[in-house]
Order: structure tokens, then sequence, then C-alpha cells
């Protein structure tokens, strides 16, 4: 081959090269006054959803790779299971068991031992886009036919809650200590509380199709993951105010950020962003 084809065709692949990493390693995000964030751990593909375990260490579901990641204190990463069609959210349980949403099984898998099994199937159409805890009982979005589904310990789904977009429907759920459910409905943008007494209220509004994840942190407040403007929100009084900025956003798909926030029930709130963990603390 001709050395000037050689060094155009290197050039070219050079140049596309450095185009994906920047695509899929953005610069830091930055913190709004009053917070300051750092880097805790990455590389963990493409991250869609974290929590902190009961060990205190978080975990996050790797959308591109299957997989699922614990990221320890001192910011290395281990792979403790694989093989989970687009895994989309994650939780623990009072008891400690460890359940993943499968947007691409159609299912919620169950991690033990190092291995990934169904627990329960949610059937044709339904894409889990999250999955959370109360106490023993999980609750699962599923944003392709607009429900939420109620998934108890012996494997039993029932609808709890309908008439969301389908096709982009629910997603991000989360609770409070008192057992309050969040959530988001991705194609309206919608961010709802559900006190399981009353029907849903919408208390503020990410961008359609952006926001993804709700989460419970400092004092209760409620944040939300938007990664269309790569932001990371707190919805309180029908707004909502930027904690976060500069994140991901959605420059190189599965890459995209924020997509995920979790806190420690202490003073660290942990937000995920393309295939990185970042935390975030208050300044006093």
């Amino acid at each position: 081959m001709p050395i000037g084809v050689f060094m155009s065709k290197f050039t070219i692949m050079l140049a596309a090269t450095l185009v994906w990493c920047l695509n899929t390693s953005n610069a830091a995000p930055v913190a709004s006054p009053g917070y300051e964030i750092q880097l805790y751990a990455t590389g963990m593909g493409a991250i869609a959803g974290i929590q902190v375990g009961p060990d205190g260490k978080v975990y996050a579901a790797d959308n591109a790779g299957g997989r699922v990641f614990r990221a320890e204190p001192d910011g290395s990463v281990t792979q403790i299971a694989s093989g989970i069609p687009y895994p989309n959210g994650i939780t623990f349980t009072t008891a400690g068991r460890l359940f993943v949403a499968s947007g691409g099984g159609q299912a919620v898998y169950e991690v033990a031992n190092g291995a990934a099994t169904v627990f329960a199937n949610m059937g044709a159409g339904a894409y889990p886009t999250s999955v959370a805890a109360l106490s023993n009982t999980l609750y699962v979005s599923n944003s392709g036919n607009g429900t939420i589904s109620r998934v108890q310990m012996d494997g039993s789904i029932q609808v709890a809650l309908s008439g969301y977009s389908n096709s982009g429907g629910p997603y991000g759920l989360s609770f409070d200590r008192a057992g309050k459910m969040y959530f988001l409905d991705h194609a309206t943008g919608g961010v709802y509380g559900y006190d399981f007494k009353r029907p849903p209220k919408l208390l503020a509004t990410a961008t359609g199709w952006g926001g993804t994840f709700t989460g419970i942190g400092f004092k209760n407040r409620l944040f939300v993951t938007d990664v269309n403007t790569g932001y990371l929100l707190m919805a309180e009084d029908g707004g909502t105010t930027v904690v976060a900025s500069g994140f991901a956003a959605k420059t190189s798909p599965p890459y995209i950020g924020p997509n995920g926030v979790a806190y420690d029930g202490r003073s660290k709130l942990y937000v995920a962003d393309a295939s990185s963990i970042y935390v975030i603390t208050r300044v006093k």
C-alpha cells in the first residue's frame, strides 16, 4: 500500500478514535454553590442506575455490557454479575437481596453468588426501566406499556399504577423514608409522587425524553437526573433547581448522563454519569 494512502487511513482512524474518546469522556461536572463534587469511581460501562448497598458500597448497572459492578471506597471496581440484557436500574430489599431491571430481558433479575437469574417475567413489551424495593416488595417501572408493577417475593405480579406514556412511560422509581414513591414519565418529563392513598401528584417537570432517575437525598429532598440537559436537578415547590451540571448528556449513547442517583443516608449523594460515579457533598 502506498505510504500516502496508509497515512490517510491512519489519520482517519486516529480522528475517529479521538472523536469517540471525546464523546464518551466529558469534562468533569460542576456543582452549584453550596455543593462539592468529586469523581468516586470509573470504568463501569454505560451506567443506568446505581444504589448504595447494605455494605455501604455503591452498585451500578451497566446497560451496554449487561453487567453489575460494585464500586469500592478506594475507587476500584469489581464486576459481580454479567449476562443481564440491557439492565436499567438496581435495588436492594430490606433482607439484602439484589435485583436488577432488564429492559432487554423484559424481566427482573436477581443477583446472588456471582450469578444473575430471572426472578420475574414482566411480559412482552413491558420494557422495565427501573426497580425499587419498599421493604421486601419490588416495584418495577414499565416504560413500554405505561405501568408500574408490584412484584412480591413469591414472584407474583400485580399492576400498581397504569395510564402513563406507552413507549417512554414510567422511569426511575425511588422511595423516601416514609414509603412514598417517586417516579418519572419519561416521554413528558413529569415527576410524580405517590403516597398509596391518593392518586399520584405531579411535583415538577424535567425535559421530555430527558428525565431518567429519581432519588431521595439531603434532608429528604427529591433529586432527578436529566440526560437532555446533563443536569442533576432538585425538585421543590413545583419547580426544579440545578444542583450539578456538565454531565455527559446524550453525547454518545449509550454513554449518557447523569443516569442514576443514590444517597448513603448520611452525607453523600452519588450520581452516575456515562461510565463513572461522582459523589456530591454539601458545603457547610
